[in-house]
Parts: C-alpha cells; structure tokens; sequence
C-alpha cells in the first residue's frame, strides 16, 4: 500500500470524531481540581470508584504519573490502550505499575494495546519485561506509528475500557488531566487510537 494511500485511509477512520481531541484539550484548559499531594494514590482510586467518576483532575508531578497509571490498570476489566512516544519511565518504568499490568491481565481476558512513536525493546521495559516474565505477552500489541501519523496528532492518552483516561494534550509536555467514568470522551479516544492503530505496524514481542 503506497504511503498516499494510507495518508487517505487515515484521514478518512479519523474523519469520524476528531473532535475527541479537542474536547479533552479543553478538559485540560477547564475547570479541574488539584489533589491532594500526601496521599495522591487514595485520590485517585476514591475517583475511580465514585459512580460518575468525579470531577477532572490534573496529573503531571513525575512522582504521580505512574500512580495515575497504576490506578487506571487497577480499573481496568477489558483493554487498556496506551498512545505513547516510549512507554515513558515516569509513567509505566516503575515496579508497581509492572505488577498491575501483570494483575490486570491474570484477573482475566484483558488486553493491552499501545501505539509507540519510538521502537521499544521489550526486555530493556520494566512493564513488558514483566508480563514477558509472566507469560501473558500474547495479549500484549505493539504497534510503531508511522512519522507522517504522528505529524497528524499533538496528543498522547492512555484509555482504559473506554470510560476513563489520563490525557496528554501535548505529548512534549508532562502536563494531563485525568477522568474516569466519562464514556463519552473515552469511546471517542478509543476511536482516535483505532484510526491510529489502522495505520501503524505491528511490531513483535
């Protein structure tokens, strides 16, 4: 397929809901809260248990990043996507986030899906190691996203069952936001990662 081909493609699954990404830029330009910095992890789960999944939250502290995809892992039940430029340490490098990759994939079915901007080695990451080691890399997908994709795109998110995310607007910055329970912008994510996914390619593991 000639790359003008897939320049169409794309143009044409990403048509559907592009907005997406606006409307959670905005989520970053709105109205948040600022959690408490002592206990940050209890924050974050009372939000994830809450019905609506409470109000948006800002995440950008290096310390709080992997608390934040911990507990989005820990929420987890079907698939977690993941659009990254190199699964960054701050976020999936530590060991607590590797074990509940690990959790969350014995717990059941589930999978993790992520698109990355820069190849990675699975046995130099602490969370690919880690479920390598556990055998359950087969439900694991690596995908590398073409430069002319990520020319199209600013932003980087990880979505959980497409209800509750933690969004990057800029993927040059640490700054996010944080919701859980919103359906209506985490199936519009799930989307966007699809239209990405169409386009990319599968890398091994």
């Amino acid at each position: 397929m000639s790359e003008s081909s897939r320049r169409s493609i794309f143009k044409d699954i990403a048509g559907g809901d592009t907005g997406a990404l606006d409307r959670a830029a905005q989520l970053v330009r709105g109205p948040r809260i600022s959690p408490p910095q002592d206990d940050y992890a209890a924050f974050a789960r009372m939000r994830a248990r809450a019905a609506d999944g409470g109000e948006v939250f800002f995440n950008s502290a290096p310390a709080h990043m992997g608390v934040v995809v911990r507990v989005l892992l820990e929420a987890a039940v079907e698939v977690v996507e993941i659009l990254t430029g190199s699964l960054d340490a701050m976020a999936y490098g530590s060991d607590m986030v590797a074990q509940e990759a690990v959790n969350f994939l014995k717990r059941g079915q589930g999978r993790i899906k992520i698109l990355s901007e820069v190849e990675i080695e699975a046995e130099l990451n602490p969370m690919l190691r880690a479920i390598k080691n556990a055998n359950l890399i087969e439900r694991v997908e690596l995908w590398s996203v073409p430069l002319y994709v990520q020319k199209q795109y600013t932003c980087h998110f990880a979505v959980v069952d497409g209800r509750s995310f933690r969004f990057q607007a800029r993927r040059d910055r640490f700054e996010a936001i944080v919701k859980f329970g919103d359906r209506t912008i985490g199936s519009a994510l799930r989307q966007n990662f699809a239209a990405i996914e169409a386009v990319s390619v599968r890398q091994g593991l």
